[in-house]
Parts: structure tokens; sequence; C-alpha cells
């Protein structure tokens, strides 16, 4: 008769800790913990500053990074367009994170022109406006986009040779923000960061030409 013997379990001899590993577990502790807090509030504070982007830092490419347009909640109450009142503030984030104030733009012309792919008008004056931004590296222009996608917007700056900002205003932000009823509407902005004029409607190279003049 054969007896099936039970693999014996190794004895496990516990021990406890001792008063001195204790005290060396807690002064670690003590030690590491202001460190952490030290190193999130330095993590903290510099992060806004590290996402700024300066006008000259802007992509050099074809759509200049295509920025989607942003509004502070503080800012989104629409603005009655009208000469001498100052521009709204929003901002531009581009796809690295980073993002441009419109307050930075200050001591610049700036021209916002809003627009869409499907606006005929919008294509008749595109040309126009992307001659008067390669003329001029002094002249801001913000080509906004309102309500469409990447892809279709992308096709179009490659087609009209779009150098400048192509900011995309998805939900409409700065279309509200700016009370635009309709496209193309051009915003012609002063050095001061005031609105020096605006025109509804298709521009003519002469009209454009003058209302550059008056900001320059």
């Amino acid at each position: 008769m054969r007896t099936r013997l039970t693999p014996l379990s190794p004895k496990i001899r516990r021990t406890r800790p001792g008063i001195a590993t204790i005290a060396a577990l807690l002064a670690l502790v003590f030690l590491v913990s202001p460190a952490c807090s030290a190193s999130h509030t330095a993590s903290s504070s510099s992060g806004p500053e590290a996402g700024k982007m300066a006008v000259a830092d802007m992509p050099q490419d074809i759509g200049r990074g295509f920025p989607v347009a942003s509004v502070p909640e503080e800012s989104q109450r629409p603005i009655t367009l009208k000469a001498g009142s100052s521009s709204p503030q929003f901002t531009l984030i581009f796809s690295d994170g980073r993002i441009l104030d419109s307050s930075d733009l200050r001591g610049r012309p700036v021209m916002i022109n809003f627009w869409a792919t499907w606006c005929p008008p919008c294509r008749d004056e595109m040309p126009e406006i992307v001659r008067q931004a390669k003329a001029d590296e002094d002249l801001i222009v913000l080509a906004v986009n309102v309500r469409e996608g990447l892809e279709i917007v992308r096709t179009f700056a490659e087609e009209y040779d779009m150098v400048m900002p192509v900011v995309l205003d998805q939900r409409g932000d700065l279309q509200n923000l700016f009370s635009i009823r309709g496209m193309p509407t051009s915003i012609f902005i002063d050095s001061e960061g005031s609105i020096a004029s605006y025109w509804e409607g298709v521009l003519s190279a002469s009209q454009l030409d003058s209302m550059l003049t008056d900001i320059r």
C-alpha cells in the first residue's frame, strides 16, 4: 500500500519592523513630500507662460498652422461693429498647444476676413487679399473660416496660396463675437487695437487698398 506524501510548505519567518526602521521611513516621507509639492508648484506656474506664442513664432507654411479660434468666457458678449470701438479679445490655439492672444497683435495693422468655401464672393475677393498679405510683411491678415472642417479648408487654402493664418472658427465663436451677419465681411483694426472700419460684402481691389491704407 502506497502512501501519498503531501509536500510541506516552507516555513516563512516573519519579523516585525523595528522602531529604527519605522523612524527611517517616516523621515523619508517628510523629506520627499515638500520636494514633490515644490516641483508641482513650479510646473503649474510655468505652464501657461510656456504655452505662449509670439507673432514672429507663427508657422510659415500655407494656412500658417490653421489655428483654432477661442473666445474667453469673459469676452463672449457680442460687440456692435462700429468704427472707433475696441476690438474684442480672442485667442488662436495652434496644433502644438501654444496660443496667440489677440492683444499680442497690438502695434500691427490687422485685417480680419470672415469667409467660407461655399461663398462665391469670398472666392472672388480672396486672390486680392492674399496679394496684399504677401506684399506687406507688417500687415496681419486673419482669414477666419466659419463653421467648416480642416480638410476642406486646407484644400481651399492650398488652391489660393493663402500664406496668412487661416483661422478655424468651427463653432462660430468669432462670428458671434463680431456679430457677423453674412460673408464675406472684413474688419480693419489699427495698431492701437481699435476698429477703423469694416465692410460687408465683396471688396474690390481699390476698396481693399483704401481701407488698408487707413490702418497702415
